[in-house]
């Protein structure tokens, strides 16, 4: 099978690590706009196609799934949102 579109990453964001004295919304903010950031030729939000969530601490934050939550900061509602979990 032959895809029509090459899948890409093109960026990926991170807070920094410890603890930070910000709601987990502001946290998923900063990370968001690192990745936005990072793309080198720029990028409109409106152009991502989908975000993938890694988060080992939702327990703490008393958020479960944070797809939603990061597409509302990207400002893109129609994008997938998918949660990665790994140990």
């Amino acid at each position: 099978m032959k895809l029509l579109i090459k899948p890409a990453i093109v960026s990926v964001g991170h807070t920094k690590f410890g603890i930070l004295n910000l709601e987990a919304y502001d946290v998923l903010k900063e990370a968001i706009k690192e990745a936005i950031e990072g793309v080198d030729k720029g990028i409109n939000p409106k152009d991502i196609d989908a975000v993938f969530i890694a988060n080992f601490a939702s327990d703490l934050a008393g958020i479960s799934h944070w797809g939603p939550l990061a597409l509302r900061c990207l400002g893109n509602l129609e994008a997938d949102a998918y949660r990665v979990e790994s140990a």
